[in-house]
């Protein structure tokens, strides 16, 4: 397997590593070698600390191990894997193609857990933090924020997760939780965020075209026109996009990006 110096640079390594320290309280070299042992997948590496059902690691597994025994006082649990049946007459080349193992799907924040029922106060903590921004989000369908926003003459800003995606967690725990956002959001904005493997996100998807997650768009709500579309965004970052976007669109005109508000686009 390939080393992680070959995969990520040293600054990209460094980040995550700064991120693993923040989020879960570890000290650099803990953070170094739970990223290591994850193949560098930041989301990995959380869900490893949580409950301990990472990926079998390529490289330093033993101390991945050694420093597992040191946080909790047991050993590294076994991965958690899954595989695919075969038929007893296959041949071995074959049953070595099909058997496989992955990691099973995992995130910080799963939107189908109820995690108030957790016994683990660190797991109900991370899912506090990462949770989304139920206070700023409409309780609706696609169609019907719309209609709220011809309403109240609000721009429709749609937000599509990916729970599997990181940064789609980062948006809930930093973007979303700013008080400067809140405003600026609830001032001009209806929001709607769904997760992408919803009926919901995946007729956005294939409407709107789109093909990296987490997705933030701005939506004219009376033609459904896209009029923006941006991906992870820092707080400031967005602040100063949104601002600018707002200069230059107005509500109460009837114009809308060169007098297109005749194009009206299907409700989902």
């Amino acid at each position: 397997a390939p080393s992680f110096g070959t995969r990520e640079s040293a600054h990209h390594m460094e980040d995550k590593i700064g991120e693993l320290v923040s989020v879960l309280g570890l000290d650099s070299k803990a953070a170094k070698i739970l990223l290591e042992a994850s193949g560098g997948n930041l989301e990995m590496a959380v869900n490893m600390h949580l409950e301990g059902g990472g990926p079998a690691p390529s490289f330093g597994t033993r101390d991945y191990n050694k420093t597992y025994e040191e946080m909790h006082g047991v050993r590294a649990p076994i991965p958690q894997t899954q595989g695919v049946l075969i038929e007893e007459d296959q041949s071995l080349a074959s049953r070595g193609k099909l058997m496989r193992s992955r990691k099973l799907p995992q995130t910080v924040y799963d939107p189908t857990q109820d995690y108030s029922s957790q016994v683990n106060s660190k797991t109900r903590e991370l899912a506090k933090l990462f949770e989304p921004p139920l206070d700023l989000m409409f309780q609706g369908s696609f169609d019907e924020a719309r209609h709220v926003g011809r309403e109240q003459k609000k721009w429709l800003l749609v937000n599509i997760q990916d729970s599997k995606e990181f940064a789609s967690q980062v948006l809930n725990r930093d973007l979303w939780k700013n008080a400067g956002v809140k405003d600026i959001v609830k001032k001009h904005f209806i929001f709607w965020q769904v997760q992408r493997i919803t009926d919901g996100g995946m007729r956005f998807k294939q409407l709107y075209h789109i093909t990296t997650f987490p997705c933030i768009a701005i939506i004219d709500p009376r033609t459904g026109e896209k009029l923006v579309c941006w991906n992870a965004m820092g707080i400031s970052e967005f602040l100063s996009a949104v601002q600018e976007f707002l200069s230059v669109h107005d509500m109460n005109t009837v114009e809308v990006l060169g007098n297109k508000v005749n194009r009206v686009v299907r409700p989902l």
